[in-house]
This record gives structure tokens, C-alpha cells and sequence, in this order.
């Protein structure tokens, strides 16, 4: 396998592995998202029970305790929210983005695959001239040479070995079969600077593509990281000054589509 085909061929799997990755990624922070709200959930049921119990009982330490479990409910229903931020950034900035480069190099490979039949078709139609030119040059008839006698007194008036005179006979007979090859040798040699350009191409919109979208992507997951720091950071603080816990009763109960 030459280093085009190659290269295609493996640029193909790995984008497509990568678009598979990006896809369980996006599944992972659904699944951690959709923990995050079973827990913000179960944290809304034990305040709500547990504030119930201190509205009728008046007991003060368990109204502690239900601002406790509301302050649960809210921290993991934004720990959640967030999580569920970092799977749209992923959606957009990598699953989405190695779908549309599967889809680019697909055009590349398609070009590749034009160079390659016109090379084969070349190297055949290579292989039937030359093998019909030797077989004529060892017959010895120049008559069916299709060389002008001037231009073989020419060649042999100028070129003293019978080696290069050989070499140079072998060139000019059979010109209309050697003109179709050379034409279909302009072709694959159109082909290859074809396939090169989209090369070239591609890899320049991705030099400025991919860089431009992962900036994209990093600013977004780090937003995400500092809102979830400071979510840690506050429930620290609200769990180490009482005074800090909820006083809010509505409490952030998940509906079955954020689950």
C-alpha cells in the first residue's frame, strides 16, 4: 500500500473512531449528568419529608436539617445542569465537528481513487506499447515500425552505437500508440496535482479549522470547570457556616427529560 492510499485509509478509521469516542463522551456526561439529578431529586424528597416534619412539629434542629437537604438539592441540580453544558460542547465542537471530517475525507479518498485507476490504466496500456515495441524492434522489420525512412537514415547517420541507436528507435516507433500513451500520462500526471491541491487544501482548513473550533471547545468545558468549582467552593462554605444553607423551600426538582 503506497503512502496515499495508506494515509487515507487510516485517516478514515481514526476519524471514525474518534467520531465514536465523541459519541460515548457525550454519553458519559448524560449518564453523570443524569446521576447528578437522581441525587438532587432523592435530596429534594429528604427535605421536603424533613421539612414537613419541622412545619408541624416546630422542631428548630430538623428545619437545620431540611435547609441541609434543600441546600443538597440545589447544589447537585446545578452540578447536573452544568454537566449537561459540557455534553453540548462536546456534541458540537468534537462529535459533530469528526462527522463533517469523515465527510471531507471522503472526497479526497474519491479523487484518490480517479489517480489510481488512470495509473493503472497507464502502467497496462505502458506494459501492452513497450511489450509490442520489443517484439518488433527483435523481428527487425522496419516497415512495421512506422517510422519514416528519412528519420531512420537520420537516426542512423547521427548516432554511431547500436545501442543508443536501439534506444532511440524504441522512442520513435509506433508513434500514434506512444502519443495515447503519453496523453493518458498528462492525464494521470493531472490527477496526482488534482489530488495533491485537495490535499494541500484540506490540510490547510484544518491547520485553521480544527485550532479555531478546539479554542471554541476549551473555552466552553473551562467556563463549566469554574462554574463547577465554585459550586464545590460554595456548598464548603454553606456546610461550614450554617448561616450559609438555603432558606429558599422551592426547592429544584429534575423532570424526566433532564434525567
Amino acid at each position: 500500500m503506497c503512502i496515499r492510499d495508506r494515509y487515507i485509509t487510516e485517516g478514515d478509521m481514526v476519524y471514525k473512531k474518534l467520531k465514536r469516542l465523541s459519541k460515548q463522551l457525550v454519553n458519559d456526561f448524560q449518564a453523570l449528568s443524569g446521576t447528578y439529578f437522581w441525587f438532587a431529586e432523592t435530596y429534594g424528597q429528604l427535605a421536603e419529608n424533613v421539612m414537613l416534619f419541622a412545619s408541624q412539629t416546630k422542631c428548630e434542629e430538623a428545619e437545620t436539617t431540611g435547609r441541609i437537604f434543600a441546600t443538597l438539592n440545589n447544589f447537585f441540580y446545578e452540578l447536573a445542569e452544568t454537566y449537561q453544558k459540557n455534553m453540548a460542547a462536546i456534541h458540537e465542537f468534537m462529535r459533530l465537528f469528526y462527522k463533517y471530517s469523515s465527510m471531507e475525507i471522503a472526497a479526497v479518498r474519491e479523487e484518490n481513487i480517479k489517480r489510481r485507476e488512470i495509473e493503472d490504466s497507464y502502467l497496462r496500456d505502458r506494459t501492452r506499447v513497450y511489450t509490442k515495441k520489443e517484439k518488433l524492434l527483435m523481428e527487425g522489420d522496419p516497415s512495421r515500425w512506422d517510422i519514416p525512412r528519412s528519420e531512420l537514415d537520420r537516426v542512423n547517420a547521427e548516432i554511431p552505437g547500436a545501442q543508443e541507436r536501439q534506444e532511440a528507435i524504441f522512442h520513435m516507433m509506433l508513434p500514434r500508440d506512444t502519443g495515447n500513451l503519453n496523453q493518458i500520462r498528462e492525464r494521470c500526471a493531472y490527477h496526482n496535482e488534482r489530488f495533491f491541491v485537495e490535499l494541500r487544501r484540506m490540510f490547510e482548513y484544518k491547520n485553521s479549522f480544527y485550532a479555531r473550533n478546539f479554542a471554541l471547545l476549551i473555552k466552553a468545558i473551562s467556563r463549566n470547570d469554574l462554574t463547577v468549582q465554585a459550586l464545590w467552593a460554595n456548598l464548603y462554605k454553606n456546610f461550614t457556616d450554617p448561616e450559609g444553607l438555603t432558606t429558599d423551600r422551592h426547592l429544584k426538582i429534575p423532570n424526566k427529560n433532564t434525567k
